[in-house]
């Protein structure tokens, strides 16, 4: 197993030690919590559908109940399909079983018999009888017998204008589907656990594993680094990161580019050197796309050291290449500082022609540009040597023949073109 596979296994091991033992602990007092709630809530829930169906027919029917022929409250008589409509209104009666009593009597009723048939006209049972008719009480039981099954239930006695009971109003739900929830809550509330766990895992794994990836990417990267790759990239979710990771990913791109300054560039102009030339003048011969090739030198630039002094020739070359740069970037090329006072600049698809109208620009820059240093104004001039890369050369030598051309130029009088 690598390096990396065993931090990731590790990681997920730790996890899953941790949440497997909460999972447990959380499993067990749930599951007690659980069967606490819902025996307090079937006892809220039974309560409540009796009560709303009790004060719905007290909204809906005025007067007393009495016995007629039929169930009657006030003038009206309650039918089933009153019955009906008002249970719909009762938002919890989904799983319940309704019934109003005449005495002992189920008169309106959800309730069937073995045969299917409603159970109108049953009795309620001794123990029902005895708690609610006779002595008046509203009562819960936790498991009193409706039709041979329990149930659990809420009895409301109908009290009369002589605070008589001569009705009850029933709402229950059958002890198995009591209990069924219970059960069903307990194993889902396990399995949620377990989801959780499995979940946990997972984000763990994807997690750890984009972590050691992103640490792997950083350590490639420093390695380029220390091997002068500058042109290697760390991914953008490494550098992107947000963590302490992601932190590191910057400052070590920071880091790449300050190298890359320190060894690729000039530290006074800020110039390419000829450490880095041959890098693109390989890329250029790669293209197979013409390119000119110049060479150019500050002309009697020692005697503006011994004049003025080496600060002062610092400020002419500093002067110089912000001239230089400027234009051949306006035309999509490269400067490069080959040492001294003298500049390599390389024109991508630039003719002879077109470097010379490029040339004649830079010359008159040059010749009008002054410098200042310490009050002194310090004027220049610069002799250029121009060619155009024959296609069986290398780059090589189309630097030695801008070079001859340059010293021509040096040898003919200085301040001046010399193209092939």
């Amino acid at each position: 197993m690598s390096k990396k596979d065993s931090l990731v296994l590790r990681v997920i091991m730790m996890v899953c030690m941790t949440a497997f033992i909460i999972c447990i602990a959380v499993t067990g007092v749930g599951s007690y919590m659980i069967h606490l709630a819902n025996e307090l809530g079937a006892k809220n829930e039974v309560q409540y559908a009796a009560h709303t169906l009790y004060n719905l027919y007290n909204d809906n029917f005025h007067g007393e109940y009495y016995y007629d022929n039929g169930l009657k409250k006030g003038s009206a008589e309650l039918t089933e399909d009153d019955f009906k409509e008002i249970i719909r209104n009762i938002g919890q009666a989904g799983d319940m079983d309704f019934t109003i009593f005449w005495e002992n009597t189920r008169m309106l009723t959800t309730l069937h018999d073995e045969n299917g048939n409603p159970a109108v006209g049953t009795k309620a049972s001794e123990e029902v009888v005895e708690q609610v008719l006779n002595k008046g009480l509203e009562y819960y039981f936790s498991d009193v017998s409706v039709n041979d099954v329990k149930y659990v239930g809420c009895y409301i006695p109908i009290m009369n204008s002589s605070a008589q009971a001569v009705g009850m109003v029933f709402a229950g739900k059958p002890l198995s589907s009591a209990t069924r929830t219970t059960n069903t809550m307990t194993v889902f509330f396990a399995l949620i656990c377990g989801a959780i766990l499995v979940v946990a895992l997972i984000v763990t794994f994807l997690y750890s594993r984009k972590m050691v990836v992103a640490l792997g990417d950083i350590k490639g990267y420093m390695t380029n680094i220390a091997e002068c790759n500058f042109d290697s990239e760390m991914n953008d979710p490494t550098v992107k990161r947000l963590d302490e990771i992601g932190d590191i990913a910057r400052s070590a791109q920071k880091l790449c580019s300050q190298l890359q300054g320190l060894i690729e560039r000039d530290p006074l102009t800020g110039l390419l050197n000829r450490r880095t030339c041959s890098k693109k003048m390989d890329e250029m011969v790669k293209s197979s796309k013409i390119f000119s090739v110049v060479m150019a030198d500050i002309d009697f630039f020692k005697k503006i050291n011994d004049t003025y002094g080496h600060a002062a020739g610092d400020e002419v070359l500093t002067g110089v290449t912000s001239i230089l740069l400027a234009e051949v970037r306006k035309n999509s090329g490269f400067a490069f500082r080959w040492g001294g006072e003298e500049f390599l600049l390389v024109l991508p698809e630039k003719d002879l022609a077109q470097t010379k109208a490029i040339l004649d620009v830079l010359i008159e820059q040059i010749r009008a540009a002054e410098f200042h240093f310490e009050g002194k104004d310090i004027k220049v001039t610069m002799t250029f040597g121009g060619v155009q890369r024959d296609s069986h050369e290398t780059y090589e030598q189309s630097i030695n023949r801008a070079d001859e051309l340059l010293y021509n130029g040096k040898q003919s009088g200085r301040n001046r073109i010399v193209m092939e």
